[in-house]
Parts: structure tokens; sequence; C-alpha cells
């Protein structure tokens, strides 16, 4: 794994904020339009995918690219891996269980500190 240049996870809306850097996206395929490649990013919006050849992906299916933001919704792809049609179910699962643990946790914290300026102003 290279890690002398990191890309950055973005979205559509993240990807104006860099720029000319190295970043990964994963979309899901559109269409291929003569060597360009359009989908959907994680946010909704569309994204548009130029080099790592594109066309070789199927409509529907969700694809990983590493590139260059190139243009406010463009990747000029380095490398493109496909994860086919079902990409995710589990990763979202994931992802679902750990916010609402998080936030059970922050709750936790909450009342945790809530119940001890309770006792520390009895004491007082």
């Amino acid at each position: 794994m290279d890690t002398s240049s990191p890309a950055v996870f973005v979205n559509a809306e993240l990807l104006k904020m860099y720029m000319g850097r190295r970043v990964r996206a994963v979309i899901q395929v559109s269409r291929n339009e003569g060597g360009l490649m359009i989908g959907q990013s994680t946010d909704g919006q569309q994204l548009t995918v130029k080099g790592g050849a594109p066309q070789t992906f199927p409509v529907s299916h969700y694809v990983e690219v590493i590139g260059i933001a190139d243009g406010n919704q463009s990747i000029r792809a380095e490398m493109c891996t496909d994860f086919g049609e079902r990409f995710g179910t589990c990763i979202l699962t994931l992802v679902a269980f750990s916010l609402i643990l998080s936030l059970y946790v922050i709750f936790l914290v909450a009342s945790l500190f809530e119940v001890a300026q309770v006792f520390i102003s009895k004491k007082t």
C-alpha cells in the first residue's frame, strides 16, 4: 500500500475542497459515455470520472475511484475498483450500529455527569 500520497475520502459536495489533490470516492455507475463514467456519489449528487478504463464498469455497479480532483464534480482516475451491485450493505449496517452505540455512550456520559453534579451539590 502506498502511503506516500494518501487519498482523502470525498463525496460530490466535499470534492470541491480538494481541487488538484488526490481523492477517493465511491460512486454508483449511472452511464458510460465516450471514455467518461458518470455516477451517483454517496451524497446523491452526480460525479464524472475521466480515465481509469471506466467503460469496463457496468451500470448500477459501485466503483471506488482514486484519482485527482480536477473539477467541481469530476475526478481524473488513477485507479478504479469494481465492488459490484451490492456494495456496502454490511458496511452501512456497521456504520449505523456504530452511530447508535456512539449516541448511547454520549447519553451515558451526560447522565453520569448530571448525577455527579447532583451528588457534588448535595455535599456542599
